[in-house]
């Protein structure tokens, strides 16, 4: 449903003779971005970060919750290898404990970690208001926000400091809806992935160039890609996305073609 709803946003936008920036409202012309670490050994994950560092990006979502000395050991070694060049904050995945969350969470601040996400399960939601209680450290709402109605249940118990919406999931309308809640309530907002080719970050890119969203989002899964289906991805200089970039993205009739073809 969040892609036939951008869809039809999209097309509305061309039948009034606008882009879909203008139609949207879109203030910023760069978006700052962050990009989503993969799991894996610390040689890769290092080496990976680089990689990507090397295309521009600047700051770093980093899993964490499985082994806590690993991550620790492993926030340690990103740190090490980049110093104050990259940002880094935290995805628990919901895999703390409440026996342990404010300890972590106060020990990843004392790193200078920027923010967690999800550290305790979604369904421990009495757990959870406790924890944003103690400001430990920034925590995002993901998987508790996933509909408008959840988002009105966290921010009653005050679960939450930023909201990471993802317009894949909730499209452009019910995405709009949840930024103004939220900017309402006084939280910070980013712009989370779904897996997303460029054509995807496109569109949540132009989300993200709204009035309101305020920390960097998550658009730069395409870094992950072997193949695609757009003549030209969109360039990350120094942290960020160009808007006008955003706009240039467009489908490659023989690559789509090449990526469909049956073998």
């Amino acid at each position: 449903s969040g892609a036939l709803d951008m869809a039809v946003q999209d097309a509305l936008a061309q039948s009034t003779g606008v882009s879909l920036a203008q139609f949207l409202g879109c203030t910023a012309t760069t978006i700052p971005v962050s990009y989503i670490l993969g799991i894996s050994d610390d040689d890769t994950m290092l080496a990976e970060a680089q990689r990507v560092f090397d295309r521009g990006v600047r700051v770093l979502k980093v899993k964490v919750g499985r082994d806590w000395p690993a991550d620790v050991r492993r926030l340690h070694s990103l740190q090490a290898q980049f110093g104050d060049d990259m940002q880094l904050y935290a995805d628990a995945n919901e895999g703390f404990a409440v026996e342990n969350a404010a300890t972590r969470l106060d020990q990843l601040k004392e790193m200078g970690v920027l923010y967690c996400e999800e550290p305790l399960p979604v369904e421990l939601i009495l757990a959870r208001s406790n924890l944003q209680s103690g400001q430990h450290l920034p925590i995002i709402a993901d998987d508790s926000t996933f509909t408008f109605r959840d988002l009105q249940r966290e921010l009653a118990l005050n679960t939450f400091d930023i909201l990471n919406i993802k317009t894949a999931r909730t499209g452009f309308t019910i995405s709009k809806q949840m930024l103004s809640l939220a900017q309402q309530a006084g939280r910070g907002v980013m712009v989370g992935s779904q897996a997303s080719s460029s054509l995807g970050i496109a569109h949540a890119g132009l989300f993200a160039a709204l009035p309101g969203i305020d920390h960097p989002s998550e658009l730069s899964f395409f870094l992950k890609l072997k193949e695609e289906i757009v003549s030209r991805p969109p360039p990350i200089c120094e942290g960020v996305i160009q808007v006008a970039d955003l706009l240039n993205v467009k489908i490659d009739p023989d690559l789509l073609k090449a990526a469909t073809a049956v073998i």
